[in-house]
């Protein structure tokens, strides 16, 4: 089989880049930095990332994360590491915390639009480069988790920057470099998602030496060399890891990967997030929306452009194919799992956007069905959404999340409006065939709606963040005040109100206990000693009792429907409410040393 020497990207690569693309990326930071400091730090996934990456750097173990005081060994470190990182350097500058931790997550995103950008124009052209990094910019799934401490976009960079360098392999296949790290990239998803990182990568180069029948490449891959190199990435931290945490690394792998996925997860606390397989479709819909409004035209160009013509296959074909491949294998793998969670399908986003700005980019794209097809689609949903405006106000009504939110009611009516008008312009633009100015209305359509979205990020404060909830009640209750959690579907809850009690307090050792009777919020269960911030209903009580102030603060998930069906496990005597504005579905309570200290210092039941 002949393969060409990789002429093709070559020529690409002679069109250099301009002041434009400097300006481009330029904005990009601008637009993936804006806000990401605005607002806490959401729970429980943030609070742990975030909480975990500062405890790292406070106690000076970089091996073990902590998280409320305790060791948090059910992740690898990469993200940590990352976190801690900014962390230790910036937090000394009297920046805003949470810009400091989210920090790693903007500019990872912005390494995804950059790679991006050099893979689609090496495929196509510089304009397709452009195309690519604007579109991954704006998609809706790549900007959320650019400002949310998520572990899921890193691996998502990391395994396309380990195709990339696969590809580049196979352009050079004399070179060594590629292979190089192609390899270290696989280690470092390994650092960041275990063996989901070694998974993906792995399997669609497998794939794709099964479909190419493209047996040398397996030995040019050179896969002893691999071994040594993933080694020397994953192997000192997994050796002090496991000295500092014996029986950890089984954990990881067995109760993380394997149990997880046939749900016998220990323990199991991610039902109320697990979706099913038509929910996580959807949602993998909406993380690479807008431009999935073009799936079917993207499809049919990826599939006739990824195998060889003429009985020649040329790079353009393989760097398609890989692509195609790892758009469609993360969905495809995790459809029969039911422990599936709406971010899993993450990594397909960034092959997307690019096998979508090929599409945009290419001369003869925008004709026949496929020109139809986009306008007509494009166009009725714009009427749809338009239409929704009547019904908005009823349903948002009803959904218990925004009921505490009234402004943002009112104001998502007006956006369904402004979307409506810009899809039916935009497909009108389609139909006379002005497709780059119907791609520029959809991308300052997004980005209009996603920088006045990350300010109402911080509406939602006092619902998923105890940010406001401690910033109101530590300084009248004291530094020796005891914090104690009902507990939630994962240790990250309390981790929130312990990261904010170490900012709002002189206690930067602070711990918050937590409830582990309530078999519907169980502990996690590490190798190992015990967590010694888990007490039960004789332990509450004796603390409850004492001379010591105390704070009681339930569950943060559950809505003000189900307390009568969940009721929470409260102390047994002298409570007292306190009235907060911005605690959520929270509710706190105060024993009698802590209600003196409200009272006296003017904050009680209202």
């Amino acid at each position: 089989m002949v393969v060409n020497s990789g002429a093709e990207h070559d020529q690409n690569l002679r069109e250099r880049a301009s002041w434009i693309d400097l300006a481009l990326f330029v904005l990009a930071a601008v637009f993936m930095l804006w806000g990401i400091g605005s607002y806490g730090l959401y729970e429980p996934h943030e609070a742990q990332y975030g909480g975990g990456a500062t405890e790292m750097v406070q106690r000076g173990d970089w091996v073990t994360p902590y998280l409320n005081g305790e060791r948090e060994v059910n992740k690898p470190p990469l993200f940590y590491w990352l976190i801690a990182t900014s962390y230790w350097a910036l937090a000394r500058f009297g920046l805003r915390v949470e810009f400091v931790l989210r920090l790693p997550s903007a500019l990872i995103a912005l390494t995804g639009m950059a790679l991006a950008w050099q893979w689609a124009r090496e495929i196509w052209n510089l304009r397709a480069g452009r195309f690519a990094a604007l579109m991954l910019a704006v998609v809706s799934g790549w900007y959320i988790f650019a400002h949310q401490l998520m572990i899921d976009e890193l691996v998502s960079v990391l395994i396309l920057a380990s195709l990339y360098f696969l590809w580049k392999g196979i352009c050079k296949p004399a070179a060594k470099w590629p292979v190089i790290l192609f390899y270290i990239c696989v280690g470092l998803a390994v650092l960041a998602k275990a063996l989901i990182g070694l998974f993906f990568p792995l399997a669609i180069a497998g794939l794709f030496v099964l479909i190419r029948r493209d047996w040398a490449l397996m030995r040019r891959s050179r896969p002893l060399l691999g071994l040594v190199i993933m080694a020397c990435v994953i192997g000192p931290w997994a050796y002090l890891y496991e000295k500092h945490n014996p029986g950890a690394l089984n954990y990881i792998i067995v109760n993380e990967h394997f149990k997880r996925a046939l749900d016998t997860r220990e323990p199991h606390d991610y039902g109320r997030v697990q979706v099913t397989v038509a929910a996580f479709l959807m949602f993998t819909a909406i993380w690479t929306s807008p431009w999935c409004l073009f799936l079917p035209q993207v499809a049919t160009f990826s599939i006739a452009n990824a195998f060889k013509r003429n009985g020649e296959r040329t790079t353009v074909n393989d760097a398609i194919l890989l692509l195609v491949l790892g758009a469609v294998l993360p969905i495809l793998f995790f459809l029969p799992f039911p422990s599936r969670l709406i971010y899993y399908a993450l990594p397909c986003v960034p092959p997307t956007i690019i096998l979508c700005s090929g599409f945009w980019s290419a001369p003869d794209s925008w004709r026949g069905w496929k020109l139809n097809l986009a306008a007509g689609s494009v166009a009725l949903l714009g009427l749809a959404a338009a239409a929704m405006t009547f019904f908005l106000p009823k349903i948002l009504s009803e959904v218990p999340e925004l009921q505490q939110t009234p402004a943002l009611q009112r104001v998502i009516p007006i956006e369904a409006v402004v979307v409506g008008t810009v899809l039916l312009v935009c497909g009108l633009l389609i139909f006379l065939k002005k497709s780059r100015a119907a791609l520029a209305g959809l991308v300052l359509l997004m980005s209009g709606l996603e920088l006045f979205n990350v300010h109402e990020f911080a509406t939602f404060d006092s619902i998923t963040s105890s940010k406001k909830m401690v910033k109101e009640l530590a300084p009248k209750v004291g530094d020796d005040c005891v914090w104690i959690s009902e507990g939630s579907d994962e240790v990250g809850a309390a981790g929130g109100t312990a990261f904010y009690l170490r900012q709002y307090t002189n206690d930067k050792a602070a711990q918050v206990l937590i409830m582990d009777e309530d078999p519907s919020r169980p502990p996690p269960k590490y190798p190992g000693p015990p967590l010694h911030f888990l007490i039960d209903r004789k332990q509450l009580d004796a603390i409850w009792n004492s001379t010591t102030p105390v704070l009681y603060v339930t569950d943060f998930k559950r809505s003000a429907d189900e307390w009568e069906t969940d009721p929470p496990t409260l102390p047994s005597k002298n409570l007292q409410e306190v009235k907060l504005p911005d605690a959520g579905d929270r509710r706190v309570y105060a024993n009698e040393a802590a209600w003196k200290r409200l009272q006296a210092r003017g904050k009680g039941k209202e």
